[in-house]
C-alpha cells in the first residue's frame, strides 16, 4: 500500500501546491506580466501577449495571468492543455456514441483583480457538447458524418420516446475542476465558491450535469491574502467562474486529434 490513509496535508504543503497553480513562490512574490480581460473570443488564445495593465487608480480591472508547470520564479514554461494529462482520453458529444464525439482535454486560466488571484484547471469528458460562452457557438460535441456539431439536447428531446438514460458504460463522463485562490477562505466559503464556479459548467456544456456526468469542483485557498485584503466572497466566486468557463474553452480549442477522434482545430466549428 502506497502512503498513510490516516496522514493530512501540511498547511505548508497545500500553500506549495496553490502557489503552484498561480506561478507564485511561496518564499517570494515575482512580478506577474498581464493583460487586460477583456470578454471577447480573443479572451480564450492560447497563451495571449502579456501586456502591462493599465486602469483608472479608482476602478479594478479583471488582468489574466498565465498558469505555470511548478511553483518557482524562474519557470517560465506555462501549463500544457489539450491532449495531455487527463486530457488525453477525454472526449465530448456522447449521445450517438463514439463514432460521432470530438476530443475533450485539459485547459488551465487564470485571472486577477487587485491582490486577488484566482485560477482554474479542468479536464473536460462531458457527455454533453461544449460552446463558447461569448458567442454561444458550438466547439465540439457530438457530430454527423460531414463533421457538423448537431444540437445535442434537441437530439435527446427528438429521441425522447426511446431515450435511456445513463448512457452504458462504453460512454462514461466527468468534467473535474480545481479552482486555486490566494485568498483566505473558510471551508463553508470554499464551498461557496465551489458552489458559483459550477455555473461555467451550464454557460459552457450542453446539456450540463446529466446523469452520465460525474461533474465535481474542488478549491484550494492558500490565505495568502490578509482576512482585511480578502474581497467578498461572491467577487472570488464571479472571477472563478471566468477563470473556469475559460479554462473549458481552452481545454477544447487546444487537443489535438487522437486515435481517430477528430479535435474542434482539425475539423472547425461546423455547425448543423
Amino acid at each position: 500500500m502506497v502512503g498513510d490513509p490516516q496522514a493530512r496535508p501540511t498547511e505548508a504543503a497545500g500553500q506549495h501546491a496553490v502557489a503552484a497553480a498561480l506561478d507564485k513562490s511561496p518564499e517570494a512574490t515575482p512580478s506577474i506580466s498581464h493583460n487586460t480581460h477583456t470578454k471577447s473570443h480573443d479572451t480564450y488564445n492560447h497563451h495571449p501577449d502579456l501586456l502591462d495593465a493599465k486602469a483608472d487608480a479608482s476602478t479594478e480591472t479583471l488582468t489574466q495571468l498565465t498558469p505555470r508547470t511548478h511553483a518557482s520564479q524562474h519557470s517560465t514554461a506555462p501549463l500544457a492543455e489539450g491532449s495531455v494529462g487527463a486530457g488525453t482520453g477525454a472526449s465530448v458529444g456522447k449521445l450517438l456514441g463514439p463514432e460521432h464525439t470530438m476530443k475533450g482535454g485539459l485547459g488551465a486560466r487564470a485571472f486577477a483583480v487587485g491582490k486577488l488571484q484566482v485560477g482554474a484547471v479542468t479536464a473536460v469528458n462531458a457527455c454533453g457538447n461544449v460552446v463558447d460562452p461569448t458567442t454561444l457557438e458550438p466547439i465540439a460535441g457530438m457530430r454527423d458524418e460531414t463533421g457538423r456539431i448537431l444540437d445535442m439536447e434537441a437530439a435527446m428531446i427528438e429521441q425522447a420516446a426511446h431515450l435511456s438514460m445513463p448512457l452504458d458504460q462504453g460512454r462514461a463522463n466527468t468534467t473535474i475542476s480545481c479552482i486555486i485562490t490566494n485568498a483566505r477562505l473558510t471551508k463553508a466559503q470554499a464551498t461557496k465558491v465551489a458552489q458559483m464556479a459550477a455555473d461555467a459548467y451550464a454557460r459552457t456544456i450542453r446539456p450540463a450535469h446529466t446523469t452520465n456526468d460525474g461533474d465535481s469542483i474542488f478549491v484550494l485557498a492558500s490565505g495568502e491574502m490578509s482576512i482585511a485584503d480578502t474581497p467578498p466572497i461572491d467577487l472570488i466566486g464571479v472571477v472563478a467562474v471566468q477563470a473556469l468557463e475559460a479554462a473549458i474553452v481552452a481545454a477544447i480549442r487546444e487537443a489535438t486529434s487522437l486515435c481517430g477522434v477528430p479535435a474542434a482545430r482539425e475539423l472547425g466549428t461546423k455547425q448543423a
